[in-house]
This record gives structure tokens, C-alpha cells and sequence, in this order.
């Protein structure tokens, strides 16, 4: 820091009592970045809705989660508490196995621990984040999250859908051409 004293002990104490301080870099990609969030969320919400509509009658999908569903939002939040339905999207495939079995046969969405960001990605929650959860109080063995990024809808959908397909093939099965 620089400047006169009295302002540094007092950016110091507001240092302390609120955390500490972006560099100036990592503000600089902040301020840019906020520039077009409203426009990536739109857009993220936009292909989330879509990719939602789509699967909800797939058939090998137990449940399709996401808000923006026509009654997943029986309390009316969207519009009162959000903008919108927001980009993540839970799917329940049954089983455990079924789950990791489609987060593995994805290819263009990411598996990741958090989610959120431009890029799509994809959580089993029961094989990562709860684990060390108790049992009442964790997401069913066959959830899986995606956080649908900023990719086209359609190239999204033929990674799902290749990944379901791999997932509803029994363990064991050879595919044939």
C-alpha cells in the first residue's frame, strides 16, 4: 500500500474486517467480466431451459429437476426471488451405476467438484461432493447435476444423449456396429 499514513491504518482496519483485497489484475478481469454477465446468464438460462424441456420424457431418465419445468416451481421463486430458472439442470438415472456411467461417456461436458463458469459440467454428487454425508441427507445414488455452460444446445444434447445411451447399456454388453 501507498499513501499517507492515517489512510493506510484505516484501509488496513477495513482490510481486516472485510477480508482480504483483489489484485489489481484479478480486479481489472472482474470489472471486464461483469461487463457481459447478464448476457452469459441469459444465455446459459436459455440453453438450460431447453435442454430441461428435451429430456423430461426421456426414457431412460427417472426425473429431470430444474425449475423452469412446468410445475418445479410450485412456490413461485422465479420471478420474485431470480431473473430466471438459472443453468443448473439435475438428472436422476436410477442408479448409482447408471450416473457414473454417464459422467463418464461425456465428452464435450467436464466433470467437476464445483459448478458454475462458461463451460458445462457435470457433478455426481453421490461419488464426490456427498460422500462423507448422512444418508437422509444426501441426493439420490442416480443424481447428477450439469451446469450448462455457453456451448451450442445442439452439441450439448448429442453429449447427453450419447452419454445416456452408454449408461442404459448393461454392464458387460458388447456394442456391435
Amino acid at each position: 500500500m501507498s499513501g499517507a499514513a492515517e489512510w493506510m491504518v484505516r484501509l488496513r482496519q477495513v482490510r481486516a474486517l472485510t477480508g482480504g483485497l483483489l489484485q489489481p489484475f484479478n480486479a481489472y478481469l472482474l470489472h471486464r467480466g461483469l461487463r457481459t454477465l447478464p448476457i452469459r446468464v441469459r444465455a446459459q438460462q436459455a440453453s438450460a431451459g431447453e435442454i430441461a424441456d428435451r429430456l423430461s420424457a426421456h426414457p431412460a431418465l427417472t426425473q429431470v429437476l430444474y425449475p423452469g419445468l412446468p410445475g418445479q416451481d410450485p412456490q413461485g421463486l422465479i420471478g420474485r426471488q431470480s431473473a430466471g430458472a438459472g443453468s443448473l439442470i439435475a438428472l436422476d438415472l436410477g442408479s448409482f451405476t447408471a450416473a457414473v456411467r454417464f459422467t463418464e461417456a461425456l465428452r464435450l461436458i467436464t466433470h467437476a467438484v464445483s459448478l458454475g463458469g462458461v463451460d458445462s459440467l457435470v457433478q455426481h454428487p453421490a461419488s464426490l461432493t456427498h460422500r462423507p454425508v448422512a444418508a437422509d441427507a444426501r441426493p439420490g445414488a442416480g443424481i447428477v447435476r450439469l451446469s450448462i455452460g455457453l456451448e451450442h444446445v445442439d452439441d450439448l444434447m448429442d453429449d447427453i444423449l450419447t452419454a445416456l445411451m452408454v449408461a442404459r447399456v448393461p454392464i458387460g454388453a458388447v456394442a456391435t456396429a
